[in-house]
């Protein structure tokens, strides 16, 4: 088993890694919809995840568990 290493992402970086990381695969993260509202949507951006969020009606499961097919295209 692998060792885990954990690294502290600086503010002045999130939005690049978000850039790279969006580019690679697709990227899935919560989006402020209005007062008190998010969703878990497809982004390409740092400046389109809501950082700090409320919990949501819809889980994150059920976007990537979705029964209307395979989300990983396996």
């Amino acid at each position: 088993m692998k060792d885990v290493q954990y690294v502290i992402l600086g503010k002045e970086h999130f939005d690049g890694f978000i850039s790279r990381l969006s580019k690679l695969q697709k990227l899935v993260a919560p989006v402020a919809k209005g007062y008190n509202n998010y969703s878990f949507e497809e982004v390409t951006s740092g400046d389109q995840v809501a950082v700090r969020y409320l919990p949501t009606l819809l889980p994150p499961e059920e976007i990537l568990l979705s029964p209307a097919g395979d989300p990983f295209g396996i």
